[in-house]
């Protein structure tokens, strides 16, 4: 099986709750602050900022700021377990 990707803009988001996704991820945030909560550590993030979430790791965004945009890149293969290799 081959590596896929797939990108995408959220300029302002509507919703942060925790989630998780079948793939691996990474999200740069273009604008504004936020904190990130990831396998339940919580860290402020801002413009700049690069963020990982392996697939299956509960993560989300909280409390961000008007002009908060993300760049998200998923990526790798469809894992079929939480932090598969």
């Amino acid at each position: 099986m081959t590596a896929k990707s797939k990108c995408a803009s959220r300029p302002q988001p509507k919703d942060g709750t925790p989630h998780t996704h079948d793939r691996d991820e990474l999200y740069f945030v273009a604008s504004g602050r936020d904190f990130y909560r990831c396998d339940g550590k919580v860290t402020p993030v801002s413009a700049g900022d690069l963020c990982f979430a392996a697939a299956g790791t509960v993560h989300g965004f909280e409390k961000f700021t008007q002009d908060f945009a993300i760049w998200i890149i998923f990526y790798g293969d469809v894992k079929t377990a939480p932090h598969q290799a």
